[in-house]
């Protein structure tokens, strides 16, 4: 074969030395009709390739001649003439060769062991790699963006014209990357070919000089709503304090102070509340860390002065919110509103609210202001003055000095002589607001105490005074005292009720509940007989024991009947009769309940035992009314509870079985718990 190819070489050119300079071979099928090579132009826009030649002969015989073609656009005026044959042409000429075709070349490896670096103290990177065979360089490109993007303002490339280079650590390249920034790189080698392969990407970041963090010193809230907090110095640049509410860190405040400064004042913050503070310095734009955090509580601050009064006597009393860090306060007050010639009042102790200016001048007005103090290093520090109150000394109010309930449904007020008045009024009423007040007038101005009376146990009263006196033949009031109240509970030591006592025995032998309740009306003052209401009002069951009798109260068969049902029977009578009285069923009321009804002149009709015996032993089962349950005992009895000494620990009863009597407090309540405590008042 390589013989042959010199052949072919050897007569393509001895061809070319032939051919005259400027002139170009055309293949057979493009020569004139008699066969000679023709001369011409030479065209620099056309090439014609030499077709390969066999390598097996060293000519080529010639070709048959083609059929003749119709023409494919015959003039339909004028018919064309058949072309003639071409007469058979000798054997081809070779055409000049081309250069032989260079195969790419191959793309070149990634460097491996592509690295970063890092030199801190010189905020340098140094990047290394190892070195590619064949590499004519290395590029190398690094940027912010992780994917690399074509802008030049994102991504960087470095060339490097060393093929044997394996590491790069230029001045140019650390000076333009920036400390706190992560970058992204990657490295390929150079050669001929446009494909050479990019290392996997590493990144770098060139830490920030985070300079040393201050730490606070002390934070004080040393004048009026205003903390001073105070840190070390370091080296920073300047410093940032950073003050939120702790209970709102999410919407914090910032303040810069300058270079040196190791104190601020932090003014305007809300009185009561908590708040978290920190400092951090700042050099050459980076941040130290925050110092730990310290909570504060704003403590010291403007009081609030919410009232001043003439509520007691010649004097004013001033009354204003709590400031849990103040040492004390101040009161001012004047007969003008700018303060000329006033006077001061002090007022120690933080937990303060209120204080009083004393002996002022009658038909005067007085201007009042206030303001809270503070020790610090040995000094008065004072928040603040409030806004000013007045308030004008009338025909003065009285100092209400006590209000008590030493007696029975009564109470006893008293309160300072007011010089000069002719009399006092008493106002109380069950409410605060003193709606439907009642007034009581002490027509005695040399008076200090009053009695009400007829008032209503266990009722809450509220009560205020006011002196009076004539001027021009009309009464001047004062203003009202401030307001006092009590509850009423006072117990009678002992009352005793007048109850008859009728007997059951013979008549109603089991009827003690109806003879109960017929000694009950007939305090009330009713007329009646001992048999009437067993057998009139009184129903009678043979299971009922609870809202009727069970059994018949005249004989052995008869048993009881319960709270409930005699009530009924009772209001069954009180109906018929028109009376406005109502029987009611206490049961389940305290003792101590009972004993309140003596007191208002009400006998009790309870359930016990006969002769005030030990409970007996139950029979009949359980029967229940309204979710309470009752029972019947062997020795079930009724009676009358009419008087009590609580001194002596004694109830009065009467009894249809014993007659009237007196018994232990104590053990006559056990028996009326015992039986399910079943009561029955009329009123």
């Amino acid at each position: 074969m390589k013989q042959i190819t010199m052949r072919i070489w050897t007569v393509l050119l001895s061809i070319l030395i032939l051919v005259p300079q400027g002139t170009v071979l055309h293949a057979q099928e493009d020569l004139p009709e008699d066969g000679t090579p023709a001369v011409v132009e030479e065209d620099t826009t056309t090439v014609e390739t030499v077709e390969e030649t066999s390598d097996t002969e060293d000519t080529q015989e010639a070709e048959e001649p083609e059929e003749p073609q119709e023409p494919r656009d015959p003039d339909p005026e004028e018919p064309q003439e058949p072309a003639e044959p071409q007469e058979p042409q000798g054997p081809e000429e070779p055409e000049e060769p081309t250069e032989p075709e260079v195969p790419d070349a191959e793309p070149l490896p990634a460097p491996e062991d592509f690295a970063a670096e890092m030199q801190q103290e010189e905020e340098r990177v140094i990047l290394t790699w190892t070195p590619v065979e064949g590499a004519a360089g290395y590029q190398i490109q690094y940027s912010r963006d992780e994917d690399f993007p074509e802008d030049t303002a994102v991504t960087k490339t470095i060339d490097i014209e060393d093929g044997e280079a394996s590491s790069y650590n230029e001045l140019l390249f650390y000076l333009m990357v920036d400390p706190g920034i992560t970058y992204h790189a990657r490295i390929r080698a150079i050669s001929d070919s446009e494909q050479d392969l990019w290392s996997e990407a590493i990144t770098f970041l060139i830490e920030e000089e985070v300079p040393e963090a201050p730490q606070i010193t002390a934070v004080v809230n040393h004048k009026d709503s205003t903390i001073k907090v105070t840190w070390t110095e370091t080296d920073a640049d300047s410093y940032e304090l950073l003050v939120a509410l702790e209970s709102d860190t999410d919407n914090a405040n910032t303040l810069s102070v300058g270079k040196g400064v190791t104190s601020k004042e932090i003014k305007s913050l809300s009185a009561g509340k908590t708040y978290i503070v920190k400092v951090r310095g700042v050099k050459g734009g980076v941040p130290s860390e925050w110092s730990t955090p310290v909570a504060i509580t704003v403590d010291f601050f403007k009081p609030t002065l919410s009232s001043v009064a003439n509520d007691s006597g010649a004097a004013l009393n001033a009354s204003w919110n709590k400031v849990p860090g103040a040492a004390g306060f101040e009161l001012q007050y004047a007969t003008n509103s700018k303060y000329t010639g006033a006077q001061i009042v002090q007022i120690s102790g933080s937990g303060a609210v209120s204080g009083k200016i004393p002996s002022l001048t009658a038909e005067k007005t007085y201007y009042v202001r206030l303001r809270a103090y503070k020790m610090i290093d040995g000094k008065k520090v004072c928040t603040g003055w409030t806004s000013s109150k007045k308030a004008k000394i009338a025909f003065y109010t009285p100092t209400f000095v006590s209000l008590t309930n030493k007696a029975w449904k009564a109470m006893t007020a008293t309160w300072q002589v007011v010089t000069a008045a002719e009399g006092y009024q008493i106002q109380y009423a069950d409410n605060s607001k003193m709606t439907s007040a009642k007034t009581v007038t002490v027509k005695n101005g040399a008076a200090t105490s009053k009695k009400i009376a007829k008032l209503v146990k266990y009722k809450t009263y509220y009560v205020r005074i006011r002196s009076y006196k004539k001027v021009n033949g009309k009464n001047v009031f004062s203003s009202w005292s401030s307001k006092k109240k009590i509850k009423i509970k006072y117990n009678l030591n002992s009352k005793k009720l007048d109850v008859p006592c009728l007997m059951q025995y013979p008549s109603l032998p089991n009827g003690c509940e109806a003879v109960a309740l017929t000694n009950t009306l007939l305090f009330y003052g009713f007329k009646l007989k001992v048999n009437y209401l067993a057998d009139h009002y009184i129903p009678r069951s043979m299971s009922n024991f609870v809202t009727k009798y069970w059994g018949n109260p005249h004989d052995s068969t008869g048993n009881s009947i319960a709270a409930p049902g005699l009530a009924m029977a009772a209001n069954k009578y009180l109906k018929a009769k028109k009376s406005a009285l109502k029987a009611y069923n206490l049961t389940g009321a305290s003792f101590s309940t009972l004993l309140d009804h003596i007191e208002e002149g009400r006998p009790v009709i309870i359930w016990t035992t006969m002769y005030q015996a030990k409970l007996g032993r139950q029979y009949g089962g359980t029967q229940y009314y309204k979710g309470v349950a009752y029972k019947v005992y062997t020795n079930s009895h009724t009676v009358v509870l009419k008087g009590f000494d609580r001194k002596k620990g004694k109830v009065y009863l009467s009894d249809s079985i014993s007659g009237a009597g007196t018994y232990d407090l104590k053990w006559i309540k056990s028996l009326y718990e015992a039986r399910g405590s079943q009561a029955v008042v009329i009123y």
